[in-house]
């Protein structure tokens, strides 16, 4: 079941919770189906489209959930929200979706203080922080940042839970939202998709020239290119030590060759080494193979 909201002239989806555990349930058998049957690759490449398709549904509607989960608990808080929040229009699929940085925050923080379910809407909003928060860092290790300044909000909150605490911990997880959907965003400042700019992070240091940094975008994008063409191809490539030490191999020699590799005007060699063990350790985590990965959803 799908409930529409209508809301300040747009409208507003959500998959009920027993349609979204239906789909993620039976998706999870396919999952489930195909890593036991692993060594069976010709059958399973016969399904490949298939289990690719069911993969990207699972992570989009899962994704759409957290969005969905955020906005709702804000909606019924915001009494006047028409006048406050501007609706945003996804450029992938045109739906209309909260832009939380258009927020009145003061009039957002006016009906919180008159609501008398301030602890639940406080815990609300802290689950679905947690969900989109994982989901970031599973994606890219280095907002590991983003959980401890999380885990401190929290943590300040369960020391005590008077009404002035549950008033700022509300604006510390508000102002934490709007930075989290910064963050999703910055695929497009930086004109990288989710997968480059993952890698590019690991590769990026602080104090670089705009040429630099422009030259590490470039790495990122043509190392990933390369590597999901060629040696995350071999089927079962981490349960090798052959496959794994040759992809850590061609990882060091890639960000060490002068032409396309890091500036070495700005690296050094042991840095270069640290940030291509870094590499790894993300490319082993992340890719199972090159059609299996985190990043199936771009």
């Amino acid at each position: 079941m799908v409930t529409i909201y209508y809301t300040g002239g747009f409208a507003l989806f959500f998959i009920s919770s027993i349609t979204f555990d239906y789909i993620s349930v039976r998706a999870r058998e396919v999952f489930k189906k195909i890593k036991a049957a692993f060594h069976l690759v010709a059958e399973i490449n016969r399904y490949r489209r298939e289990y690719n398709a069911i993969n990207v549904i699972y992570k989009e509607l899962s994704e759409d959930r957290e969005k969905a989960d955020i906005s709702k608990i804000i909606m019924n808080l915001h009494k006047v929200i028409e006048e406050n929040i501007e609706p945003e229009i996804s450029a992938e699929n045109d739906n209309m979706v909260f832009d939380i940085s258009s927020i009145n925050f003061d009039l957002l923080k006016d009906e919180f203080k008159k609501s008398d379910k301030k602890h639940s809407i406080v815990q609300e909003l802290t689950a679905a922080i947690n969900k989109k928060l994982e989901r970031l860092i599973r994606k890219n290790p280095l907002r590991v940042n983003l959980q401890e300044r999380y885990s401190e909000i929290i943590e300040d909150y369960n020391k005590e839970k008077d009404r002035q605490t549950i008033e700022q911990t509300f604006q510390d997880l508000f102002d934490f939202v709007r930075d989290l959907d910064k963050e999703e965003k910055r695929t497009v400042k930086e004109n990288l998709n989710k997968e480059n700019l993952a890698l590019f992070d690991l590769l990026c240091e602080p104090g670089l020239s705009k040429k630099s940094i422009n030259k590490l975008k470039k790495v990122a994008s043509k190392l990933l290119i390369t590597l999901k063409s060629e040696k995350l191809k071999i089927d079962h490539w981490r349960e090798k030590e052959t496959t794994r030490a040759e992809v850590k191999q061609y990882i060091q020699d890639y960000l060490w060759a002068e032409q396309k590799g890091l500036p070495i005007e700005d690296f050094k060699e042991p840095e270069v080494y640290n940030i291509a063990d870094k590499v790894y350790e993300h490319i082993f985590r992340q890719y199972e193979s090159s059609d299996d990965n985190e990043y199936v959803v771009a």
